[in-house]
């Protein structure tokens, strides 16, 4: 996993969520936390990651969506117990990565999210 989305998932994990708001980052969240202090520092240390993170987010989860419909075409009866793991591994990145995605939008594009792909993201499934 790459530093910039390991600082996401750990601000989030504390309740602070990230945006990017042009070229620099807003944070919301309770700051003042115990907890946040470190994480805060850190993500500043690391705007650039951090921000070159955030906006590769919508491509990562379209490609994750196509692996994942196409894995789930693949998963059937006879499916190692490795695959199984595999895919539930992959899915769980993905349910994170769109998470992350602030404020909620569908990162698959325009006509948004496949319905019978095995997983859509929030904002499609919020509709």
């Amino acid at each position: 996993m790459d530093h910039g989305l390991a600082l996401l998932l750990s601000a989030r994990s504390i309740g602070i969520t990230i945006r990017a708001d042009g070229e620099n980052l807003a944070l919301r969240g309770n700051l003042e936390a115990p907890l946040a202090a470190g994480a805060v520092e850190a993500i500043k240390a690391n705007k650039h990651v951090v921000l070159n993170t955030i906006r590769a987010l919508p491509g990562r989860l379209r490609q994750g969506q196509t692996w994942l419909v196409a894995a789930h075409k693949q998963l059937g009866e006879g499916a190692s117990r490795a695959d199984t793991e595999t895919f539930g591994d992959r899915l769980d990145l993905w349910d994170k990565l769109d998470g992350l995605i602030v404020p909620r939008v569908c990162p698959i594009g325009p006509g948004g999210c496949d319905e019978q792909a095995p997983v859509i993201c929030r904002s499609c499934g919020e509709e």
